[in-house]
């Protein structure tokens, strides 16, 4: 036989548990409450594993969120700037058929023939400050034939074979040209430093600007007028003299060449000077 009791006997049955717990003294009350601990520990260890575990769960998920996040933006920023890199490539590559086609105007202006030729390699040791191009004598090409690429002056063919040819770097000492201060019109001779630079010698008037470009003069019916030899990097009056060191960097990166072009002088080669 069961007794129902009603909603008001329970809540009165349990107040009076409550306030019966209340009058059981203090010093009964601690192993009621190691015993009720070790009722309820197992549980309360399953719950603290559950949140820690949900804790590390919600860390890591925010974690790879974030971790994704910056993967995409990484992404992005590799995409914008391959995309930059192949604007910048095509940039150049305009530049150099602009340069390209002035440096073939100009000399068509002055009446010379040219010949196009590839960088196939350069010299090293002795024979630093060489390249050499796949073009030699059967195709035209001769000693002190002057080289160029776009409106820049490179060098001087030094030694030619039948499909191959060595040309000295205008930065080669060795190297020598009639220059001249395109905004100043002062004249000077201009010697390869062998460091990668040039040295424009005689310079005397009046300090040359930093930035100008110097040309060749093309006196000699060997050098194309007009092209570049060099910008200059620096000017100094040397101590006690009136005479420029002015120190010139060459107007292309003469490292990275890829094609060149042989200009045919005027001058015979055999009418050259030995």
């Amino acid at each position: 036989m069961s007794i129902e009791l009603r909603p008001r006997a329970r809540l009165v049955l349990g107040c009076a548990a409550v306030f019966g717990c209340l009058l059981i003294p203090a010093r009964h009350t601690t192993p009621l409450a190691l015993a009720w601990v070790s009722i309820v520990a197992p549980v309360q260890k399953v719950m603290a594993r559950g949140g820690r575990l949900l804790a590390f769960t919600l860390d890591d998920l925010l974690s790879w969120r974030s971790a994704g996040k910056a993967n995409r933006r990484l992404t992005q920023k590799i995409a914008e700037l391959k995309e930059q890199l192949e604007d910048e490539r095509a940039r150049s590559a305009a530049k150099d058929r602009d340069l390209k086609m002035l440096g073939d105007f100009v000399l068509h202006r002055q009446g010379l023939h040219w010949y196009g030729a590839e960088v196939i390699g350069e010299g090293a040791g002795a024979q630093r400050g060489l390249i050499f191009i796949g073009r030699g004598s059967a195709g035209n090409v001769e000693e002190r034939m002057v080289v160029v690429a776009g409106h820049s002056i490179v060098g001087t063919v030094r030694a030619v074979a039948p499909s191959v040819s060595s040309v000295l770097l205008a930065t080669s000492p060795g190297s020598r040209f009639d220059g001249q201060i395109a905004t100043t019109g002062e004249r000077g001779i201009v010697v390869g430093n062998g460091d990668g630079t040039m040295r424009m010698k005689y310079v005397a008037r009046e300090k040359p600007e930093r930035g100008a470009g110097v040309v060749a003069r093309g006196k000699d019916g060997v050098t194309p007028k007009h092209f570049l030899l060099g910008i200059i990097a620096r000017a100094e009056r040397r101590p006690g003299s009136l005479i420029y060191d002015v120190v010139l960097k060459p107007a292309r990166d003469l490292d990275r060449l890829v094609s060149v072009v042989a200009v045919k002088p005027v001058v015979s080669a055999a009418d050259f000077p030995k």
